[in-house]
């Protein structure tokens, strides 16, 4: 889209800096971060692993889902996911 740029930033620690403040200190305003995987991801991994069958669409799934959904307006649960996504604006 005309307008919008994609930044990728690595390595984002959460204790260091928060990302969103690091996006501020990028230029981008109002941003916002979510958790891509939400505070169950190490469950469904381990249980894909031990059971090898993937858990996509299983009620458990469903559930990590649901928990991800409810995690999100609480930023301290940011850390309990391995991935972030700040989402800002940034004058062009």
């Amino acid at each position: 889209m005309p307008g919008h740029r994609v930044h990728k930033v690595h390595r984002v620690s959460v204790l260091d800096e928060p990302t969103g403040v690091r996006a501020g200190h990028a230029g981008f305003h109002s941003a916002e971060v979510f958790g891509i995987e939400g505070p169950t991801w190490a469950m469904l991994k381990a249980t894909e692993q031990y059971t090898e069958e993937s858990v996509i669409g299983s009620g458990l799934f469903q559930s990590a889902l649901t928990a991800a959904r409810m995690a999100e307006p609480y930023p301290e649960l940011l850390a309990a996911s391995s991935h972030l996504l700040a989402v800002g604006r940034r004058p062009v």
